[in-house]
C-alpha cells in the first residue's frame, strides 16, 4: 500500500510540475506574440516615413533631370521598402493569427478577377507602364505597395481595437 501511495504522490508532483511548465510556456508564447506585434509596429512607422518621402521625391519634376544611375538607386530603395513593408505585414498577420484575433473575410471577387489580378501583378512593370520614365514607374509601384499596405494595416488595426 505504501508503494502505491508513493507512486500516486510522485504522479501528482509530476502533474503539478507539468502544469506549471505549460503555464510558463503559454506566458512565453504570449510575450513572443506581443513582441512580434510591437516590433512590427515599430518597423512600420519609419517605413511609412521612408515610403512617403520617397513618393514625394519621385513626384518631383527634378526627377526627370536625374541621371539614370540615380534613378536606379531610387528604384532599389523602392523595391527594398516594398519588401520590408510586405515582411512587416506578414509579421503582423502572424501575430494576429497566433493571438486568435485574425478575422478572415471572404472577398466578393470572382476567380476570374483574382486570376486577372495575378496576371497583372506578374506582368513586368515596363510593359505595363508603357512609355513611362523610370521615375514614373517607381512612383506607380510605390503607390500600389503603400496603398495595399495601408489598406491591410487599417483593416488589421481596426480589428484589434
Amino acid at each position: 500500500m505504501t508503494a502505491q501511495k508513493q507512486a500516486e504522490r510522485d504522479r501528482e508532483a509530476l502533474l503539478t510540475q507539468t502544469q506549471e511548465q505549460n503555464e510558463r510556456l503559454r506566458k512565453l508564447d504570449r510575450m513572443k506574440d506581443e513582441f512580434i506585434a510591437l516590433v512590427s509596429h515599430e518597423l512600420r512607422t519609419p517605413l511609412t516615413s521612408i515610403c512617403g518621402y520617397l513618393e514625394l521625391l519621385l513626384q518631383d519634376d527634378v526627377m526627370a533631370e536625374l541621371p539614370e544611375a540615380q534613378l536606379s538607386w531610387l528604384e532599389v530603395i523602392d523595391r527594398n521598402a516594398e519588401r520590408l513593408l510586405r515582411l512587416v505585414e506578414d509579421l503582423l498577420l502572424t501575430a494576429q493569427a497566433s493571438a486568435g484575433n485574425l478575422a478572415l473575410e471572404r472577398p466578393s471577387s470572382t476567380w476570374a478577377a483574382v486570376l486577372a489580378q495575378a496576371v497583372q501583378a506578374s506582368t513586368p512593370v515596363p510593359r505595363r507602364a508603357g512609355s513611362h520614365s523610370p521615375a514614373q514607374r517607381s512612383r506607380c509601384r510605390l503607390r500600389t505597395a503603400t496603398g495595399c499596405a495601408s489598406a491591410k494595416w487599417s483593416t488589421i488595426s481596426s480589428r484589434t481595437r
